[in-house]
């Protein structure tokens, strides 16, 4: 079977003005996306981690086409969408939708929520009346926690909670297969997470979803997603089901971000061990030649900083790109 959404050594460049005064200063260029490549299949749930700066919005805006990738392949059920006439993408599309991270912020103040939530609708079934859009819009909100009578409301009148659902609920209006997470909750109270992530969980079941997950929260993917992708500096370093990931990391990066999630316990917190990374991301301007945690890496060996390490099959579904891994066999064939 082929998988619903195939990314193919992707690669996103960005071209910035030179840093001289002159004109003719020769302009740079900011690598945010290099060489990526994975898989997702029809109802999988797949998390992107990564700090700021690791390229995981831009992954996702390539996703959708609202940035174009400089070389590398968008497949969607075997189809290169750069290859795609304009009507076949435009109906694409409407299989694929965002939820972004500020939920008041990405709701145009001026509409009303009906009118947010419908707005997919008239935009990819122009046929449809007005009453059954309507119909259609009270459905959805009663589906993701909102009451119907509040379809004239506006967004400031509601709380982040609330936007964010009214953010959900446009993104499945369609009835999309695959649906992006940029960040649901880090806008949120603690208080409020919980709920949408279980709203989330609910709708890809019912629904029969698929889901990428983009978070620098390793407890969210923890929950929600089936396997999880660690990214750094634009690149993929390791990739894994994310009970495997978070219970034993290959990759020192990997094991930086898990021991940064805080424990509830607090005497668990105070003991284990916390291994902290020294030193700043490197520029997306000046990518180092070897591998790129190569400067932050506690387990550095002399190939690192000249040879940029492939991602390595563990297994069928585990993959690390690390020339040092921490699994102890793993470093006797290294």
């Amino acid at each position: 079977m082929k998988p619903l959404l195939e990314i193919e050594n992707l690669k996103v460049d960005f071209t910035l003005p030179g840093q001289g005064f002159w004109p003719w200063s020769a302009p740079r260029v900011l690598t945010a996306l290099d060489g990526v490549s994975f898989r997702l299949k029809e109802r999988e749930s797949l998390g992107i981690v990564g700090e700021s700066g690791s390229g995981k919005t831009t992954l996702a805006r390539s996703i959708v086409g609202t940035v174009r990738p400089t070389s590398g392949k968008v497949y969607w059920r075997g189809k290169d969408l750069a290859t795609e006439s304009r009507q076949s993408r435009s109906a694409i599309r409407g299989d694929m939708t965002m939820v972004f991270q500020n939920p008041l912020a990405a709701l145009d103040p001026r509409m009303t929520v009906g009118r947010i939530i419908g707005e997919p609708l008239q935009t990819h079934h122009p046929d449809l009346s007005s009453s059954e859009v309507a119909r259609r819009v009270g459905t959805m909100m009663e589906r993701v926690g909102l009451l119907p009578n509040l379809v004239n409301r506006y967004p400031h009148e509601f709380s982040g909670g609330q936007c964010q659902r009214v953010g959900i609920a446009r993104a499945l209006i369609l009835k999309p297969k695959l649906v992006i997470c940029d960040e649901p909750v880090a806008a949120l109270d603690v208080s409020v997470r919980a709920q949408v992530v279980n709203l989330l969980r609910g709708l890809k079941n019912e629904f029969g979803l698929s889901l990428i997950i983009i978070t620098h929260d390793l407890s969210l993917v923890k929950h929600i997603a089936d396997r999880t992708c660690v990214m750094y500096l634009g690149h993929l370093v390791e990739v894994a089901p994310s009970s495997r990931l978070i219970h034993k990391p290959l990759h020192p990066y990997s094991r930086a971000l898990i021991s940064s999630v805080p424990v509830p316990d607090p005497v668990v917190e105070r003991q284990r061990p916390r291994p902290l990374l020294e030193g700043e991301i490197p520029s997306p301007i000046s990518i180092p030649p070897g591998c790129v945690f190569e400067s932050r890496c506690p387990r550095s060996i002399h190939r690192c900083a000249s040879h940029p390490p492939g991602m390595r099959e563990i297994s069928a579904d585990h993959g690390v790109a690390c020339h040092n891994p921490l699994d102890a066999d793993l470093d006797k064939g290294a």
